[in-house]
Order: structure tokens, then sequence, then C-alpha cells
């Protein structure tokens, strides 16, 4: 009879490990305050060519719209930019904090989805009327 309790008590404890583990935190997003924020750069792919934001305004409204348009994904990002494609949009937000600055998110379109990817931190998805007027603008 002992046996029976001690096999189903570490049948309990493997149960409830993993089950935990899977309930992990997603990563949020992190991007700098508004406030924060002295100007966004976004360049197509990494050519020279590109737009900068240093409107107040606009900085916010962007921030916004990438942080409210965009849901957790179960990808994790390994390197220091998109691997396997070809065509993202590069923005870089320079800030006042020197810890955050600056800070990086690519913008890609992969299968018809849109995806927000920050390097070792995460990948979103984006919804496209977000990644489509960004790169309407370049």
């Amino acid at each position: 009879m002992k046996k029976h309790i001690k096999r189903l008590a570490v049948l309990f404890a493997c149960i409830c490990f993993f089950a935990l583990a899977g309930c992990s935190k997603k990563p949020a997003l992190r991007l700098p305050a508004p406030e924060e924020t002295q100007e966004i750069e976004i360049l197509k792919n990494t050519s020279e060519t590109g737009k900068v934001i240093t409107d107040k305004q606009q900085i916010a409204q962007m921030i916004a719209d990438l942080q409210n348009n965009t849901k957790p994904t179960r990808q994790e990002s390994v390197n220091d930019h998109p691997t396997n494609i070809d065509r993202y949009i590069l923005i870089r937000f320079h800030s006042t904090n020197s810890e955050l600055s600056p800070s990086v998110a690519y913008l890609y379109r992969k299968m018809d989805t849109c995806y927000l990817e920050q390097p070792y931190s995460g990948i979103w998805e984006l919804e496209a009327s977000v990644l489509d007027a960004i790169a309407a603008d370049l």
C-alpha cells in the first residue's frame, strides 16, 4: 500500500511540474516609453535610405500602434535579425534611457502573417494594417 501512495505522490508531483512549466509567462513587447523616445528610425532591410520620425505625437502614435496591435506567439527570437526573411523593415527607437537605446524591432510578412520581432526577446503577430501603414511611408 505504501508503494502505491509513493508512486501516486511522484506521479502527482510530475503532473504539477509539467502543468506549471507550460504556464510560463509570455514575453512582453519591450518598447521605450514615448516620452523617453527622441526619434524613431525606419529602414527597409539594411538599406541606408529610410525615414526618421522626431515629432513627439507621431512617435507616441507609432509606439501605441505597435503595442496595441500585437499578440504573442510561441516562437522565440534567437538571432540578431530575422532568419530566412528576405524583406523586412528595421525600426530603431532612440531614447534617453541608455540601457534601451537603441531598441530594435523588425517587421516582416511570412506566409500571409505579419510579425514583429525583437532580437532575443520574442516574436509577436502584428496586424497587417500596421505593417502596411509603416511600409507605405518608405
